[in-house]
């Protein structure tokens, strides 16, 4: 969550990140009141799902510090941690793992797509590689490989027949997906595309673990 400040950040996953184990707080205790500016629609609405709406808008924001990225890729490596922490980490590595979250970014926020294509990629393959280089058990792979959300699950809500990406914003009725059902939210067709570009990243030896228990 890039909402908070770096050095919080750093200091609970880096300088502490061994008391990480320790925290079992599921998703669905988090899920508190939090002040995003989300209005209520007209006739009142379900309280829940307005915390959810506040929640998701807080979780959208990327993390841009590569430091950070290695510390949520150390903890799923390591396997340790649980509940909404490694939710947590599962949302910021899938977020900056797979190439249509980046470009989803440029189209939002109205960059050049060539200024930061060669960045993007080689950060995309670089996390790739730590992931598939590494001990992480395949129960991980499998949830960064269907790990969406409303938001980022936009390039395949939007198409249309022709399959063409539609590049309206998500419904304001969009909520944030809790787990496990987040790490099952991805399309057949995104997931497809995802071991697509990751075996041509990788080689489809390095990337049979995720097909061999591919949920498709």
């Amino acid at each position: 969550m890039d909402g908070y400040a770096r050095d919080y950040r750093r200091l609970l996953w880096n300088d502490y990140g061994h008391v990480l184990r320790s925290v079992g707080v599921e998703v669905p205790d988090v899920l508190l009141p939090v002040s995003m500016g989300v209005e209520e629609e007209e006739g009142g609405g379900d309280g829940e799902e307005a915390m959810r709406r506040g929640w998701l808008e807080r979780i959208e924001g990327k993390e841009g510090d590569g430091e950070m990225l290695n510390a949520y890729v150390k903890a799923l490596i390591k396997g340790h941690v649980m509940g909404f922490v490694r939710f947590v980490a599962i949302h910021q590595v899938a977020g900056c793992l797979w190439p249509e979250s980046m470009q989803q970014d440029r189209q939002e926020t109205q960059e050049d797509p060539n200024t930061k294509d060669s960045q993007a990629s080689s950060l995309n393959a670089n996390l790739l590689k730590a992931l598939l280089s590494s001990s992480v058990d395949e129960d991980t792979l499998q949830d960064l490989l269907g790990y969406s959300q409303p938001a980022s699950n936009n390039s395949t809500r939007g198409e249309n027949e022709l399959g063409k990406e539609s590049r309206l914003p998500p419904p304001r009725s969009s909520s944030l997906v809790i787990p496990p059902a987040c790490y099952r939210a991805a399309s057949s067709a995104l997931q497809m595309r995802r071991l697509d570009w990751a075996a041509s990243v990788c080689g489809g030896e390095l990337v049979r673990p995720i097909m061999a228990n591919s949920i498709m």
